[in-house]
């Protein structure tokens, strides 16, 4: 399942009422993430994280419009790793580091536990469908970007509103639900939230509130 058409159209005119406010916030608010819900800027700050989390509580919107002030198409340009199957297991070379983490609709109306890859490959967070499916993300359309990975080419995506909980915080991301993956991916739009430690000749997995 993809975003329904009526997300999609909601999508649009929150975009297009950022392009039309775009030259004066670029004078306002350059540099700054924005968020736009029902035709206005309702959160704005540094941290794209934090934004998605005030927009979100302020108006409980399905959908809204998020992106950097001046950085529009770099911010749309985001890059995933693809990966393999498999549990935590010393038996791949190099072993690939796992982390259990929580993810919850914006909502909370519906949550999951699962187990994640931990990739500072990839850009972004990233869910099989039947995970998005399980947590009814597919309204909560907050933005559109184009996806690379290693080996295939560049595609326009959808990124769906949700939430992380992971070392006692929740993080607010905008997330990929994909239909050719498997595994759940924990990308840098949460990991940067903490100090991660990885040895893998400890068997040593951690995030760390900073």
């Amino acid at each position: 399942m993809e975003a329904k058409p009526k997300a999609q159209e909601i999508f649009e005119r929150e975009k297009q009422a950022y392009l039309a406010m775009r030259e004066l916030l670029a004078k306002t608010h350059w540099g700054k993430w924005v968020v736009i819900v029902n035709g206005q800027v309702v959160a704005v700050g540094d941290s794209k994280t934090q934004v998605l989390s005030e927009a979100f509580k302020r108006t409980g919107s399905c959908v809204g419009f998020v992106t950097k002030v001046g950085f529009e198409e770099k911010v749309q340009q985001k890059m995933v790793r693809r990966v393999a199957q498999g549990r935590y297991d010393f038996t791949y070379d190099p072993p690939i580091p796992k982390l259990m983490a929580t993810v919850t609709r914006p909502d909370e109306i519906e949550r999951q536990q699962l187990e994640f890859i931990i990739d500072t490959g990839a850009d972004l967070t990233v869910v099989p469908v039947h995970v998005a499916d399980t947590l009814r993300l597919w309204d909560f359309i907050y933005e559109q970007a184009t996806i690379s990975g290693v080996g295939s080419s560049p595609e326009s995506r959808w990124l769906y509103l949700a939430k992380v909980i992971v070392a006692d915080r929740e993080i607010f991301v905008t997330i990929d639900a994909r239909s050719d993956f498997s595994e759940n991916l924990l990308g840098r739009d949460v990991l940067n939230e903490f100090r991660l430690t990885l040895s893998a000749h400890e068997n040593l997995v951690r995030l760390e509130a900073v």
